[in-house]
């Protein structure tokens, strides 16, 4: 059973993931483009650099041809970004990234975005599945060096000269910063450098070898844990100003300041916010995930702009910010997206914005982020992901919500939101938990005015879980 969740379709490498299931998802894009008379017959598709994620990929565009769809491809490992703004660039009914973005090396994944350059809705993600998982493809004996249905196509290039447009690269070039860049083995390898080239900026880069088994890192996902390297490179050196990592497919980024301090993404984000609403002077809507932080609210507040809070995932954040025509929107997982490109996530784009706020105020991570904090007030926040066993899953999801002890937690509890898991919400903070949509882990959050707060707010959820 194929079964596509928070953003697209995951599995372990040759268990479920095999180029049978691969070609069944090709299927059911096929279909629903096909069955869809609004939309065009052509499908963007890349992948990242997983093992076998080109050969896979390959399959894809085999089962697209066979179905008379029309295929924009890209020869070399990709950031799903990029291969998501193609589909607009190009005016294409989607696009197929194959990549398993953050997963541990031994998964691949199958993600579908849809034509207006974000991640498909729930509607659309409900028809995919439902075809692929009756679906009987074809295609193994299409001759992909002998037909006009697909055409190759320069994704870098044209996605170079986009970034070039929105961002004011010019004066990243001439800020004469020292930058190290996280790549952790994967598609997001020589972007920045590229895009900052002949420049008095300099980008060194780590990690920025292709190596499917992600040694050192166990799986790609710029979190604290996964960027002690980092965070010692640019402590070890006073010349570095700050130090910037991508995720496996580059959609999602991390930040460490010059003094070598992991930013956690609520603050990165936070710091995005402050920079567009304050410094860039744009106006309207932030959209945010539920399990983000309420640093967002009190930006917004404090400039009078719409904040609008959905389940996390952006096949939730990306519709929203359409229908808001949103600034900037952000995931607790650090993904963000901007109103300037597409509505998806973004790590590029991200990583270049930072260093916009950075360069055009001569101002370093921290003090910016001191700046934000004499806004908003001190925030701590933490996330904890718990492995599930299948009884422990079944389990958590059939808890009530309603049974949960709160006159016992450290903070006074005064809403229950069940909008996407449960969240817990206080005057002095928060704690939320729910099942991941791309891994089989139990995610616990929590955002208060302490370290020891947040840490027992953990340990509360855990404590009436029981994991």
């Amino acid at each position: 059973m194929i079964s596509f969740g928070t953003d697209g379709w995951r599995a372990l490498i040759a268990q479920d993931y095999t180029f049978e299931n691969v070609a069944k998802c090709a299927q059911g894009v096929a279909e629903y483009i096909n069955q869809n008379d609004s939309l065009p017959k052509s499908i963007v598709v890349g992948y990242d650099t997983r093992f076998l994620s080109a050969q896979f990929a390959t399959r894809v565009t085999q089962v697209l041809v066979s179905n008379g769809i029309k295929v924009f491809w890209i020869d070399s490992p990709t950031p799903t970004p990029v291969i998501t703004y193609m589909i607009t660039h190009y005016g294409a009914g989607g696009g197929i990234i194959i990549t398993a973005s953050h997963n541990p090396y031994d998964w691949n994944g199958f993600k579908f975005k849809s034509h207006i350059g974000g991640s498909a809705n729930q509607e659309i993600i409900d028809q995919i599945e439902r075809y692929a998982n009756s679906a009987n493809p074809s295609g193994d004996l299409v001759d992909l060096e002998n037909t006009e249905l697909i055409e190759y196509i320069p994704a870098k290039k044209v996605y170079t000269d986009h970034v070039n447009t929105i961002v004011d690269i010019t004066t990243v070039k001439n800020a004469n910063l020292n930058v190290i860049v996280d790549c952790m083995y994967g598609s997001g390898i020589d972007y920045l450098t590229d895009i900052l080239s002949g420049s008095s900026t300099q980008i060194t880069q780590i990690h920025n070898n292709i190596n499917p088994s992600f040694p050192g890192i166990g799986h790609p996902e710029p979190i604290r844990q996964n960027l002690v390297e980092l965070m010692n490179e640019v402590n070890s050196d006073v010349m570095i100003d700050l130090g910037l990592a991508f995720d496996g497919d580059a959609d999602r980024i991390g930040l460490i300041d010059e003094q070598g301090r992991y930013i956690s993404t609520l603050d990165s984000f936070s710091l995005l916010v402050y920079y567009f609403l304050a410094y860039k002077n744009y106006r309207g809507a932030i959209v945010k995930s539920i399990t983000h932080s309420d640093m967002i609210n009190k930006l917004c507040n404090a400039y009078n702009v719409e904040v609008y809070e959905t389940a996390v995932g952006f096949k939730n954040l990306g519709p929203k910010m359409i229908a808001t025509n949103a600034v900037l929107a952000g995931e607790e997982s650090g993904g963000f997206a901007f109103r300037d490109s597409v509505p998806e996530r973004d790590g590029i784009l991200s990583a270049l914005y930072i260093l916009e706020f950075v360069a055009n105020t001569g101002k370093n991570c921290s003090d910016l982020l001191e700046e934000l904090y004499q806004i908003v007030g001190p925030h701590v926040y933490s996330r904890t992901d718990i492995v599930l066993n299948e009884e422990q899953r079944k389990k958590i999801t059939l808890f009530d919500a309603a049974t949960i002890p709160v006159e016992t937690f450290p903070i006074k509890i005064n809403q229950i939101n069940t909008v996407d898991g449960v969240k817990l919400i206080g005057d002095a903070g928060w704690v939320a938990y729910r099942l991941s949509g791309t891994e089989p882990l139990l995610r616990i959050y929590s955002e208060s005015n302490s370290q020891q707060s947040v840490d027992s707010l953990i340990d509360h959820v855990r404590a009436f879980l029981g994991v």
